[in-house]
């Protein structure tokens, strides 16, 4: 993050109302500021809607201003969502959810302002401790669950349910569910009437989250399934599979969780929805009522978790003997994940609050609290397997792409076809979830590991697809199925 990408310690915003103190955090399409209230005296936690990818600052002013012309309607139809999951967020009135004061427009941009939580995430608590004990986990995830039961009784799901989006007030250990950027509203008939790029957090997303048009309809067992990742997560400290290695071999059971928890895991975690409780309530009446046997309590279960990494071989080209139609794409992936910085908040109060320690950011950031944030460049020409191409992103130390980028190909710049690469990259390679193109129409929705698709949905340009898992470069009819546009 950089001094040009951040409004500046002592901005005001919303016609002088709102002061900067300091960056609380940044993700790929927000930035999240503390601020003082000017005429109520007190906190408040402001985002911004900044997708880096696409946009810059001009310093003096703040004026955030689109690069590319290509991207101007897409950075507007993103800053209208954004704009409308403030609104859907100031609906809820119920304690376990993030509170919203207001939302505007300035700078060519959009903000809302939030309650500010004094507190820590369930994700910071465990990592900088240990698992928790059982009965501490369990309370926890019953007022979350509470919070989710009220979200899904508005016809809306949150669809990104993880320890990170769950923070613990200081004053009085109340969890808050806050982040609802990938939330999704349903109408009386369960039919969708929002749309949002497709995100999703590995080991807390469930494979319908991972394929196209698998949330169209009211989806309350999406949200199930990541509660019960995120109890998976506070027992043992460890971020459950991801949602293939969970078709493939289930939950690993662990010594960590008391044995009668694990079936309720389990269930909550069931691959396939029809399989999971239908409900957070009936989830929770089940974790609330399951109790350990004698011969539990006496002896138990041995932690089966290790397995092997799958090995992902280099694409063969097409096979033709195979019965299946089938183009040739290297490459693949689904979802910008869009990423929004972590929500820090506090109540209000009749006098000034003291600011709370930590940098206020001017031109350099010290504090320890911003050494990890990543780098970024705009339109860096970089070497990838698919040939020359111009990435803007996230990159490392060394300035290879690392966190959320693009990547653009010009046309004939890469012998299969590649267009655009649009999601998640480790150490350079192409690594995560994504959106991948090619020139001829293909178009891939799915995960990657170290440059090849791994599973998602395959597009064919004349609307054919496949969504599955994926062996040597090609879809393994095994786990997945051929569809017909037709």
């Amino acid at each position: 993050m950089t001094s040009q990408e951040i409004l500046t310690a002592g901005t005001l915003l919303g016609s002088g109302t709102y002061r900067i103190e300091r960056v609380l955090g940044q993700g790929g399409f927000g930035i999240t500021y503390l601020a003082t209230d000017l005429n109520l005296n007190r906190l408040v936690a402001i985002k911004e809607f900044f997708p880096k990818t696409y946009c810059t600052r001009e310093g003096e002013t703040g004026h955030v201003s689109v690069g590319a012309s290509s991207a101007i309607s897409m950075v507007s139809t993103l800053k209208a969502k954004f704009l409308k999951e403030a609104r859907n967020i100031a609906k809820y009135d119920h304690p376990g959810i993030i509170r919203i004061y207001s939302a505007f427009e300035e700078n060519n941009t959009a903000y809302y302002v939030m309650e500010y939580i004094e507190g820590s995430s369930l994700a910071a608590i465990v990592e900088k401790g240990a698992p928790l004990p059982a009965d501490e986990a369990v309370a926890y995830i019953n007022r979350v669950g509470e919070a989710l039961d009220y979200v899904h009784s508005l016809k809306m799901c949150h669809l990104d349910v993880k320890p990170a989006n769950v923070m613990v007030r200081d004053k009085n250990s109340a969890p808050v569910l806050i982040d609802f950027g990938l939330s999704k509203q349903y109408d009386s008939g369960d039919k969708e009437t929002s749309t949002t790029l497709m995100g999703l957090s590995h080991g807390y997303a469930p494979w319908e989250q991972y394929t196209g048009g698998g949330l169209k309809t009211f989806s309350p067992e999406t949200d199930v399934y990541s509660l019960g990742a995120t109890l998976y997560f506070l027992l043992t400290g460890q971020t459950p599979p991801d949602a293939a290695a969970v078709m493939e071999d289930g939950v690993p059971e662990s010594e960590k969780i008391p044995a009668h928890l694990m079936p309720v895991i389990k269930k909550a975690m069931a691959p396939k929805r029809k399989n999971r409780y239908e409900s957070v309530a009936d989830f929770l009446a089940a974790l609330n009522s399951a109790k350990p046997s004698k011969k539990q309590q006496a002896k138990p279960k041995v932690d089966n978790s290790g397995s092997k990494p799958t090995e992902i071989l280099k694409p063969q080209g097409k096979d033709s003997n195979s019965s299946r139609k089938w183009v040739y794409v290297s490459l693949g992936a689904a979802v910008v994940a869009i990423l929004v910085a972590g929500f820090l908040f506090l109540a209000p109060s009749n006098q000034p609050e003291p600011i709370p320690p930590g940098p206020v950011v001017n031109d350099s950031i010290t504090d320890p609290t911003f050494a990890d944030l990543p780098k970024h460049v705009n339109n860096k020409e970089i070497e990838t397997r698919l040939g020359t191409c111009s990435y803007s992103g996230e990159v490392n130390d060394a300035g290879l792409p690392d966190g959320v980028g693009t990547a653009t190909w010009a046309k004939g710049a890469s012998q299969y076809g590649a267009k655009e690469y649009v999601g998640e990259w480790k150490n350079g390679k192409m690594t995560g979830t994504a959106t991948y193109t090619q020139y001829d129409g293909i178009k891939f929705e799915g995960s990657f590991k170290d440059d090849y698709y791994t599973e998602g949905r395959l597009t064919l340009p004349d609307g054919d697809y496949f969504v599955g898992k994926y062996k040597n470069g090609q879809p393994d009819e095994s786990t997945g199925k051929w569809h017909s546009a037709k």
